[in-house]
């Protein structure tokens, strides 16, 4: 089955809380040349710097590279958001470049800076590791899925189900993987 869509446009819910705490999103989709821009929003600055950008965006860019098959994923920040930046940055996005003075605010000029990754440079956190997984199961016989998903240390089946279900049966949400906090949900 082929996905087609103009945006995919997520909530950010801490599970714990049941809370809406912020937005991720895939805009700006370039299906020819395989590229895609992300949005994301931490709202409260009480959820900033606790992982839920982190986790959200290796979420966002597990489902954008392994399922919508892209070959580079960018954002964009203004220069005086060191906290995203230095979050952009953990996750594996590199600066491509900027915009000079894009941003003015009370007469002080900002720049843009455009992050990016490849595929080739993205470490799945689950749907590329599972499907690895599997084919070994049938390529080298493992008795049953169970052991092959006990030795993974970032998700439990029933989270992984979810994710690698989404080309099949089109359901655009992705149970949070890695601190078991964060939910993606239309």
């Amino acid at each position: 089955a082929h996905l087609q869509n103009t945006e995919y446009n997520f909530a950010i819910v801490d599970r714990q809380r049941h809370t809406l705490i912020g937005n991720i999103g895939i805009l700006n989709i370039d299906t020819l040349n395989r590229c895609a821009e992300i949005g994301v929003f931490i709202g409260k600055k009480e959820d900033q710097s606790k992982g839920y950008g982190q986790e959200s965006l290796n979420l966002i860019l597990d489902f954008g590279f392994n399922i919508l098959n892209f070959h580079n994923m960018y954002l964009k920040v203004y220069d005086y958001n060191k906290i995203a930046i230095s979050c952009y940055e953990k996750v594996g996005f590199k600066e491509a470049g900027r915009l000079r003075e894009t941003k003015i605010i009370a007469g002080q000029k900002f720049d843009t800076i455009y992050m990016d990754m490849l595929a080739s440079e993205f470490k799945s956190p689950g749907i590329a590791y599972i499907v690895k997984k599997k084919n070994q199961v049938k390529k080298y016989g493992v008795s049953t899925s169970s052991e092959v998903f006990s030795n993974h240390q970032m998700a439990s089946r029933e989270k992984v189900g979810v994710l690698i279900n989404m080309a099949d049966q089109r359901m655009y949400h992705a149970k949070g993987m890695g601190k078991n906090r964060v939910v993606f949900e239309i």
